[in-house]
């Protein structure tokens, strides 16, 4: 205290320095998953802990997925080493695709529209925000995809078969599809180790639609430790109850006009629909929004895109025709038929 004066000195910040290991979530959940499917009995354990550290530490898929589950890898390890031509030739050609995806369309969008709309988005106008947007969602969908096909490319030209982790999810007609689709080993992962730790849909409607919320919510605070993660997990756990409720109360008027209709909803069948067209559109622009809060590093950022897109502006100086062209490249070669690809290969 000097003259009157309270002077308040705070303590010393403190800042824990920790260098984290590369792909330290995907060592946690390849850990987790070996430790629990032994306590369930659905495999046995590793008599070598030399084999349990080369399935933990397989490289091709540490960075970025996919997340390998015990029963699917440590088989084709423990097996001799095997070579076919034709899986490297797939492999080299996953590679190239990968590489293709996360270069030529995932960084450009990120650097030329992306970052430069959601840094300022008051400067830009709607039409060029809702392109960012749509920007993002490529963008992301090729970076993950992207470093996918690379790693199992990269576990093809090793002998070893990594499973599907995506499956054009843009093109799901509602959001438990998206979910099928979208990073299916996280998905499949939350599912096996979490959903159905919590009960799943074994005790009742509203614990099942409360387990869909716990695990999204957990889902989106594993992406990263900050509340708009959080938000984009709620608001897609929220968007899955919903549709398992509609899902459900569609299935009951089923059963009500014919007692033999399955009680549960068959997935989306596959073909053109108007109906299907709908739910494709809808879906991806729910995701697009939840995107917003994904990418934005604060909520005044997010309500600074949503509320620039309310102003329905249309003047798009910055969207030159490359963006556009990329834009394209990415929208087209996600909705081409499967047997274009199967015949690439």
């Amino acid at each position: 205290e000097a003259q009157g004066e309270v002077v308040v000195r705070s303590a010393p910040e403190v800042a824990l320095r920790v260098a984290l290991p590369v792909g330290i979530s995907f060592f946690t959940f390849e850990s987790m998953s070996y430790v629990i499917d032994v306590y369930r009995r659905e495999i046995e354990p590793q008599k070598s802990y030399f084999e349990y550290l080369g399935f933990v530490a397989f490289f091709p898929h540490l960075v970025a997925g996919p997340i390998v589950r015990p029963r699917d890898l440590l088989p084709q390890l423990a097996g001799p080493a095997r070579w076919s031509s034709a899986e490297a030739s797939e492999g080299l050609f996953l590679v190239a695709i990968g590489l293709l995806k996360k270069v030529v369309i995932g960084d450009y969008l990120a650097l030329n529209l992306v970052d430069r709309v959601f840094d300022a988005p008051l400067m830009y106008s709607a039409l060029e925000c809702y392109a960012a947007i749509v920007g993002y969602a490529l963008q992301i969908y090729c970076d993950f995809s992207g470093y996918t096909d690379i790693a199992i490319g990269s576990a093809l030209l090793l002998g070893v078969r990594f499973p599907l982790n995506f499956n054009a999810p843009y093109k799901a007609p509602n959001v438990v599809d998206f979910w099928r689709r979208w990073h299916i080993s996280l998905s499949t992962w939350l599912r096996d180790y979490l959903y159905i730790s919590l009960g799943g849909n074994r005790r009742g409607k509203v614990r099942t639609y409360l387990n869909l919320m716990i695990t999204m919510l957990l889902g989106g605070l594993w992406h990263g430790a900050s509340w708009t993660f959080v938000v984009w997990g709620g608001l897609h756990g929220a968007a899955l109850a919903v549709t398992k409720m509609f899902q459900d109360w569609r299935a009951r008027r089923a059963r009500a006009k014919d007692p033999s209709a399955p009680r549960r909803p068959a997935p989306p069948a596959p073909g053109f629909s108007w109906g299907r067209l709908l739910g494709v559109v809808a879906t991806f622009h729910f995701v697009c929004a939840c995107w917003v809060f994904f990418r934005a590093e604060t909520f005044a950022q997010a309500h600074l895109m949503f509320s620039q897109l309310g102003t329905l502006t249309t003047f798009h100086p910055n969207l030159h025709p490359s963006i556009l062209l990329v834009m394209a490249i990415g929208l087209v070669s996600h909705f081409l038929p499967d047997r274009l690809y199967q015949g690439a290969l």
